[in-house]
């Protein structure tokens, strides 16, 4: 076990992180769960483990953050609530080099312990790592674990996944399928469960009175302190919309109908993904029948790919829409907004009307109760609505009113540009009558 190494890393586990701990390093848990409230040293813990393993067996370890900014500033540059550097938990005498520019540390074994930000997860799949820790996973693409999962069963290693509940999606059904697994080592800890080694709580009664009495919401402090997952609503936009569209059977395999027209819509990326929804108008309905996000790829191949959307599906695409900023950017070295650099690889836009976010958030609330989703081909771009949240504000224990970016923003903007588009151009005069709508020259 990790703590018979004749060294000092700085660290004394809680009488509650001593299983975790016995699990991996003794039982040889390859998979770990643990849901953990706020100041349960989850990050510590895990952190600890992820040297044992490196001065174990020699490789590559990720530990990984929602962005990379989070990681540099929650471990690579961080201490602990004791003061203690979290690089510090290394001994000196076994680190060969730091890299502050890349958030590594090579050992004296040459294991390399490497923090990175999830975010680009297809940037992550030639790293060939040995073992995974998932921070704040949440908060991540579930498609982050779907490239890295190949890579550490090939190389038998391991992961290890902590967060705070965010609601009910994909991390609650994987969640529920670990805690029926026994190759997982589940955990579910909320301020009841866990004690200082003095016998106090690692977060008290007044502690949480207080925070209530500062003007918290109750949902934030379930969520955050006693890890509830449902507490679905707490700073997403369209969460409510989307458990009554489940409710009301909207989101399932309907058929398509190959006889109806359909619609693009683009949310359009340099530096972050592209995202595209694929729209078939069905009488009052508005079906969304495939959903699509790649990103480091030109137009050439977004335009490609309509066709094999096309042919899949044997539907016919009649009219592209993109963000009002394809006028503005600039790609590559010739003075080209990206309107026209689209344009030349066969890929044409219409504009969206520039309307602001909160504007845009409340087209889509409106039109909502008629929006349809192919279970399977909108996979992702459903997970992007549930998730889609406010920015919170860790300090405050609040949400901002200001949209949080992260790889749910992506699918939500492709999806806001649809609405606002509907409701400018397409009539609906009452409810007895189809959806009407016309294309845009």
């Amino acid at each position: 076990m990790l703590l018979r190494y004749p060294y000092d890393f700085k660290f004394s586990p809680r009488e509650y992180q001593k299983d975790v701990l016995k699990a991996f390093f003794v039982d040889k848990f390859r998979n770990i769960f643990l849901v953990q409230h706020r100041r349960s040293g989850k990050d510590r813990l895990c952190f600890i483990m992820m040297i044992g393993a490196a001065l174990q067996r020699p490789g590559l370890y990720l530990y990984l953050f929602p962005k990379a900014v989070q990681g540099r500033k929650a471990l690579f540059r961080a201490r602990g609530s004791d003061g203690v550097e979290f690089l510090s938990m290394i001994p000196s005498n076994l680190i060969v080099k730091k890299n502050a520019v890349e958030m590594s540390v090579t050992l004296i074994n040459g294991s390399i312990i490497q923090v990175s930000g999830a975010s680009t997860a297809d940037t992550l799949v030639g790293s060939n790592p040995l073992g995974i820790v998932y921070s704040e996973y949440s908060l991540m693409s579930p498609s982050v674990r779907d490239y890295m999962s190949p890579i550490i069963a090939e190389n038998s290693g391991w992961q290890c996944l902590n967060l705070t509940p965010r609601g009910r999606g994909p991390t609650y059904d994987l969640f529920m399928h670990a805690v029926q697994d026994p190759k997982w080592f589940v955990r579910h800890l909320s301020v009841n469960d866990t004690r200082l080694d003095n016998g106090l709580p690692v977060v008290s009664d007044e502690e949480i009175e207080s925070f209530r009495r500062s003007g918290v919401e109750e949902a934030i402090i379930q969520q955050e302190f006693y890890v509830s997952w449902n507490s679905s609503n707490v700073g997403s936009f369209y969460a409510t919309d989307m458990d009554n569209a489940e409710i009301d059977g909207r989101i399932c395999d309907f058929p398509i109908k190959k006889h109806l027209k359909c619609f693009s819509f683009f949310d359009v990326g340099i530096a972050d993904c592209t995202s595209v929804w694929v729209l078939q108008p069905d009488g009052d309905n508005l079906k969304m029948v495939y959903f699509y996000e790649a990103n480091n790829y030109g137009f050439e191949h977004y335009a490609l790919k309509l066709k094999e959307i096309e042919k899949e599906l044997g539907i016919k695409i009649i009219q592209n829409y993109g963000p009002p900023d394809l006028r503005q950017r600039q790609w590559g070295d010739v003075a080209r907004s990206a309107l026209r650099i689209a344009q030349d690889c066969g890929l044409h836009f219409q504009i969206v009307p520039s309307v602001s976010i909160e504007d845009g958030i409340q087209s889509v609330k409106s039109i909502f109760p008629y929006v349809w989703f192919h279970k399977t081909n909108c996979k992702k771009g459903i997970e992007s609505l549930r998730h889609y949240r406010r920015e919170y504000n860790e300090n405050l224990r609040t949400y901002k009113t200001t949209a949080l970016h992260d790889w749910s923003s992506h699918g939500a903007d492709s999806f806001r540009y649809f609405a606002v588009v509907w409701r400018e151009n397409f009539a609906r005069p009452d409810q007895n009558t189809p959806i009407k709508y016309k294309i845009v020259t």
